[in-house]
């Protein structure tokens, strides 16, 4: 896989004929003060990016005392909640049978996999990004060809900034029913378990991971999930996140014994220039989220620790 360079114009192959045709269990929350931490650091680098002077105004005034006092998120956040790394996941050997499959998912749909593709080609030709901010754009477009391959009668319903530090939510509805339900109340969405979640960020990911996996932690305990998936992303670039939290006591000698804490998977860079790719982990993903992450079509564990 091509590593993706920090700086240059997207670049995304030209359209071409497409092809023929859980159950959850409650978490022991953390601490009122360490998700005040987590909280409030997260606010306090999504003001920064935004430029925002003043805090929202539904800000909680605990969250917006701790934020002045906090430094942004880093590795030793992690290893305060006790947010371990437990490896890395590679690319599938056989991931090329995926891909190709993704091709073809959802091919009767407006959001075909030509239909990204045609799309990803105009924004290369109309939009110019800024180098130094996520491409908003591009992960939207990705988000609704995962939408598309969503199996019938389920739908994939996204919204946007349902979190503090959280830029998509993603959720299933288990049917058409269903779906039209959670869109009559928009609010409902924040709350609906399993959900997958994205961060947006800029060209350097790595920089970015500990807010990231502290908005994971922090959503899954406020949703109930043992579970969380997510991914961060600058459009191009992704890493995909698998996120366990321990019931209390803690079984792992790694996390602390309160209960506190969480272990994750990190993917490797991959580089949306071949969009069935993160596309087809995005479909795979959101409907799995609430599942233990063992191994998949997609990736293979490649266990080692240390740091985030």
């Amino acid at each position: 896989m091509t590593r993706t360079p920090k700086s240059g114009p997207l670049t995304f192959p030209t359209p071409s004929r497409p092809r023929p045709p859980s159950t959850t269990r409650k978490i022991t929350s953390m601490s009122a003060r360490e998700l005040d931490l987590a909280l409030a650091q997260l606010r306090r680098l999504r003001a920064s990016m935004r430029g925002e002077q003043q805090p929202p105004a539904d800000a909680d005034p605990s969250f917006t005392a701790c934020a002045d006092a906090q430094p942004l998120p880093d590795e030793d956040a992690l290893d305060a909640l006790h947010i371990v790394r437990r490896g890395i996941l590679r690319l599938h050997p056989d991931a090329a049978r995926a891909i190709a499959a993704a091709r073809t998912a959802g091919a009767d749909e407006l959001w075909s996999h030509a239909h990204l593709v045609a799309h990803l080609a105009f924004l290369v030709r109309t939009t110019a990004h800024n180098d130094t901010a996520p491409a908003r754009t591009v992960i939207d477009a990705l988000f609704f060809r995962a939408a598309a391959m969503a199996p019938p009668p389920q739908r994939v319903l996204v919204v946007h900034d349902a979190h503090p530090g959280v830029d998509y939510t993603a959720v299933v509805a288990a049917d058409a029913d269903a779906a039209e339900e959670h869109l009559a109340f928009p609010r409902s969405l924040a709350h609906t378990s399993p959900a997958f979640l994205a961060i947006a960020a800029g060209p350097d990911l790595d920089a970015h991971l500990p807010r990231a996996l502290l908005a994971l932690v922090a959503c899954a305990r406020q949703r109930g999930q043992a579970r969380i998936r997510g991914a961060l992303t600058t459009g191009r670039a992704w890493r995909f996140l698998a996120v366990a939290l321990p019931p209390s006591p803690s079984p792992s000698p790694s996390l602390s014994p309160s209960g506190a804490g969480a272990e994750y998977w990190v993917s490797q860079r991959l580089d949306a220039a071949e969009p069935a790719l993160v596309a087809g982990i995005l479909a795979s993903w959101i409907l799995a989220s609430g599942e233990e992450f063992a191994g998949d079509a997609w990736f293979v564990r490649r266990p080692g620790g240390g740091g985030a």
